[in-house]
């Protein structure tokens, strides 16, 4: 009975210790400690799963590698300017205009009836001036024979030149031919213009003193009436005495 006992005992003691760890020595003389012959622990320390003593690495993260570069931002490079504006040039002058800068040639610009009256008798001619420039310009002479009692001043017409003279507000009047009294040219210095006055003859815009060089004795007047007064090749004109 004392036997039976010791070897229940023995068993039990057997059976409770069969799932310590137990140190044993491996042939090449390296300690080891197994659990239940599942986890190993290899002389480094490391722990392999399977229980074969080999640690199972799943290897080295891969590195990506660094971040590569976009490389520099490009310069599009300096605005390019698109260069000083061009200048078109000075305004060409088409050079029909004449140049008119001086007053006084301008003013005398239309139909004049010139000459002088007395004792109910006239004596005037039709002129007409057109500046072409600053210093004179073309002219039309017609004698007026056929205003009512008059006697030409001018004996003669057809177109002709005038230019400025010397003197101050004068003109030099070409004359159309030698039949005028047989002068080629006179002198006309005309004095203010002012708007035409009483008795003045019908129709008449503006007038003006004029003193004739050739014939000083005798003040001339100068009325200016509007071209209508006149045909434009100033060979007829309607009477405004």
């Amino acid at each position: 009975m004392r036997i039976l006992l010791t070897f229940l005992l023995a068993m039990a003691l057997t059976s409770g210790c069969s799932d310590d760890l137990s140190v044993t020595k491996d042939g090449g003389g390296s300690d080891f400690v197994a659990d239940n012959g599942t986890d190993a622990v290899t002389p480094d320390g490391a722990v392999d799963g399977g229980g074969d003593g080999s640690v199972s690495d799943s290897g080295p993260t891969l590195d990506s590698g660094p971040t590569l570069d976009s490389g520099p931002t490009l310069d599009s490079g300096p605005t390019l300017d698109s260069g000083p504006t061009l200048d078109s040039g000075p305004t060409l002058d088409s050079g029909s205009a004449p140049d008119l800068s001086n007053h006084f040639v301008k003013a005398l610009e239309g139909i004049w009836l010139i000459g002088w009256a007395k004792g109910g008798q006239n004596h005037y001619s039709w002129l007409r001036l057109t500046p072409t420039s600053n210093t004179g310009g073309t002219a039309v002479i017609l004698d007026g024979a056929k205003l009512n009692a008059n006697t030409a001043y001018w004996n003669c017409s057809g177109a002709t030149m005038w230019n400025t003279a010397g003197k101050v507000r004068t003109i030099q009047l070409h004359l159309p031919s030698g039949s005028c009294s047989g002068m080629k040219s006179t002198s006309l210095t005309f004095g203010a213009i002012t708007p035409a006055g009483s008795g003045s003859p019908t129709g008449a815009l503006e007038m003006a003193t004029v003193d004739d060089l050739t014939a000083p004795t005798v003040r001339l007047t100068a009325y200016r009436f509007p071209k209508s007064q006149c045909n434009a090749a100033l060979t007829s004109c309607q009477d405004p005495l």
